[in-house]
């Protein structure tokens, strides 16, 4: 993570990669959110 920081602030990934990694992580975000919900209803 902290690699990735160091990485961003002296501009060495390419934009593209960013908005691709934020995009994953809100995608990941709602399948734990989805995953979560259902182990709740079944208990």
């Amino acid at each position: 993570m902290v690699m990735v920081n160091h990485e961003w602030q002296s501009g060495r990934l390419p934009k593209k990669h960013i908005e691709f990694t934020i995009k994953n992580n809100i995608i990941l975000k709602k399948l734990t959110s989805d995953l979560v919900s259902v182990f709740r209803g079944r208990m």
